[in-house]
């Protein structure tokens, strides 16, 4: 790939990306088109990188420290989320300031169906519950001390406790209500094999 002369991603048009990728609604795959010999800076060698890679899936799974994996696609030497090249070549522009959420919490599952524009807030309010929990549920903790289940919830980036109960149960349904009420996606909470499976 280092013989295109292509433009860097970021300024990349709708039409441009679409001339290189093809893109799978239904399965979230990107696939490489055959390229012309313009896109080479040495006639010939368009064949070469046909044979190799036009019709093939374009991209790689790349697993961050945290454990989240998402395709990556190198395109002019740059390395780029496959699903902000996705959102680009689908709607045509994408604002910098937003971030795309993978509904699901499945960051390689690419389907459009699967993605949405949202606020880094909105995006904190998609996330699985921690598999380290002893609840099972997001923002529900066994508080030792006082021997009792304690809920809280995250509001505008600041962490209020909702209340200590007796019961796991209505520790949960206390936290359930103040999800609803704070507009959390309801998939929120979800571990992710659960997530994975809902659409």
């Amino acid at each position: 790939m280092s013989q295109m002369t292509i433009a860097q991603p970021i300024d990349l048009a709708q039409e441009e990306l679409a001339e290189i990728l093809e893109y799978e609604p239904d399965t979230g795959l990107l696939r490489w088109r055959p390229r012309p010999d313009e896109m080479f800076e040495r006639k010939g060698f368009a064949a070469s990188w046909n044979s190799r890679f036009a019709g093939r899936i374009a991209g790689n799974v790349f697993k961050k420290p945290s454990g989240h994996s998402y395709v990556q696609i190198g395109i002019g030497y740059r390395h780029l989320r496959a699903h902000r090249v996705i959102w680009l070549l689908v709607y045509g522009s994408i604002d910098d300031s937003m971030v795309i959420d993978h509904v699901n919490g499945v960051g390689t599952d690419n389907r459009l169906k699967n993605l949405r524009l949202v606020s880094s807030g909105d995006n904190s309010k998609n996330r699985s519950v921690s598999k380290r929990s002893r609840s099972g549920v997001a923002g529900v903790y066994w508080n030792s001390t006082e021997q009792k289940w304690h809920a809280r919830i995250q509001v505008n980036g600041v962490r209020k406790s909702i209340g200590q109960y007796h019961s796991l149960e209505a520790a949960k349904a206390a936290r359930a209500a103040h999800q609803l009420a704070q507009n959390y996606h309801p998939l929120h909470g979800l571990s992710r094999e659960a997530r994975a499976g809902s659409n």
